[in-house]
């Protein structure tokens, strides 16, 4: 992001340097390092000065789209932008990553996970691209793929935590035998108690029947908060997966209004399948304005 700025210092009128300042800022934002109304707030006002310089920029309509979605839970413009930039240039990775994020949220998993694939085909050796995919067939409830696609990765880089979330919730989700939790907790730690780990950590515990682990997770959680962004998402899962639901939808209702950027995925999200049967999760989709 500095390297962006000085570009844009030395030239003001560079589209691409704002385009990238824009993706930087709003993938920060979504892996929980800033709060959404900063991270995503900075990469809107970067994607919108990069269209104004050159609409034809694919990055900058990915960035907006992949904002919109994120920050605004704005469906429908998020998806337009996505396309458009797919349109521009079909074998970029960003607006076709963006537009499967959109598609899945909503619901359209085949779709998006062809779209997912295709970034694959275009790039084998592209750990996010890789790793997408595999989050996209979690959330289509394809566990057996999704682990697959998360293998694949670990093989490139045993280090590349990602994969062991998508492996560690899909084993969960599975009701394996022997889930590969331990994994997840290494990854908890190589990333510095991230929350998009530490939460879901926390919930495959609850899932597990180590209510008192889960427990220990909320805490630390509100621990963190003291001193960085913390979403209610995570809250919500781990609560939700304890059977506690009232505690679960107040924490959905807080990150909605926090705009959290996973909270476009709630419908689909598999953390909340206890939630569904009761009015308030229909509710939720209402006020959040679902295709």
């Amino acid at each position: 992001m500095e390297y962006f700025r000085q570009a844009i210092e030395q030239d003001p009128l560079y589209p691409a340097a704002h385009a990238g300042l824009a993706d930087s800022s709003s993938r920060l934002a979504w892996w929980g390092f800033m709060p959404p109304d900063v991270g995503f707030g900075d990469a809107k006002a970067a994607a919108l000065k990069a269209l104004e310089i050159d609409n034809s920029s694919a990055d900058a309509h990915a960035a907006l789209g992949f904002s919109l979605l994120h920050h605004d839970c704005a469906f429908s413009a998020a998806q337009e932008e996505c396309r458009r930039g797919v349109d521009l240039e079909p074998r970029n990775p960003l607006p076709s990553q963006a537009l499967a994020c959109c598609l899945t949220a909503t619901g359209r998993f085949d779709e998006g996970i062809a779209e997912a694939m295709r970034l694959i085909d275009l790039d084998p050796l592209s750990l996010p691209m890789r790793w997408s995919a595999s989050a996209f067939l979690y959330h289509a409830r394809q566990y057996d793929r999704a682990i697959a696609q998360a293998q694949k990765c670990l093989e490139l880089d045993p280090s590349f935590c990602p994969s062991r979330w998508t492996i560690a919730l899909s084993q969960v989700a599975k009701t394996c035998s022997k889930p590969e939790i331990s994994e997840l907790e290494q990854a908890v730690r190589a990333t510095g108690e991230n929350q998009f780990f530490l939460g879901a950590l926390g919930y495959c515990y609850a899932r597990v029947g180590r209510n008192a682990d889960a427990g220990k997770v909320l805490e630390r959680m509100r621990e963190l908060a003291k001193e960085r962004y913390v979403s209610g998402y995570w809250h919500a899962a781990i609560y939700g997966a304890l059977r506690e639901y009232d505690k679960a939808f107040d924490c959905l209702k807080a990150a909605y209004h926090e705009h959290s950027p996973w909270m476009p995925y709630v419908k689909v999200a598999s953390f909340f399948d206890d939630l569904r049967a009761d009015h308030r999760f229909d509710d939720l989709l209402r006020d959040m304005n679902y295709p």
